[in-house]
């Protein structure tokens, strides 16, 4: 019994990793994927991978981002670029970007910057997005301090062309 299970131990030491599943596209572009990518990078001089991840990449429509607001009171959001079809839908544009939101009404476009980690690096990118009021607001979820009243400013007098603030009639 002894016997067996020290030979057992010895034969999980000897093992060596399976090997990875089979490479499909979702996989490859799970690995090579960039929020943002050079434009002036040759194709050619990239490896197979890189150049599906950046055909991808070049079918999307950069003008306005999407974003997921679901862990907006941690302060995380994610962000994307539309496809095609949400292009001819609207969403991100006429529609509110949040994924979950279908609000057409009081859109207001907004450009943030968006901090996030790439290939184990930090970056920034400046996006725009155009979300509803209620979305607006969690997007700026403890961000932007309340807004405070000031006393509003004399005003000219035009009619008597005089500044109300004079003392001379």
């Amino acid at each position: 019994d002894a016997r067996t299970r020290s030979r057992h131990h010895r034969a999980h030491q000897r093992v060596i990793a399976p090997p990875p599943g089979p490479v499909n596209e979702e996989t490859i572009l799970r690995q090579n994927h960039r929020f943002l990518r050079d434009e002036d990078e040759d194709p050619a001089a990239l490896p197979w991978e890189e150049r599906v991840a950046r055909r991808y990449y070049d079918q999307l429509y950069r003008e306005y981002c999407l974003c997921e607001l679901r862990r907006y009171k941690e302060g995380k959001l994610a962000m994307r670029w539309r496809t095609e079809a949400e292009v001819l839908s609207g969403k991100g544009e006429s529609v509110c970007a949040a994924l979950r939101c279908t609000s057409q009404e009081d859109l207001r476009s907004w450009e943030v910057p968006f901090d996030y980690v790439e290939t184990g690096r930090p970056q920034r990118a400046l996006v725009k997005l155009r979300l509803c009021p209620s979305c607006s607001a969690k997007l700026h979820h403890g961000r932007r301090p309340a807004p405070t009243s000031l006393p509003s400013p004399p005003r000219y007098d035009t009619a008597a062309g005089r500044d109300p603030a004079s003392t001379q009639p």
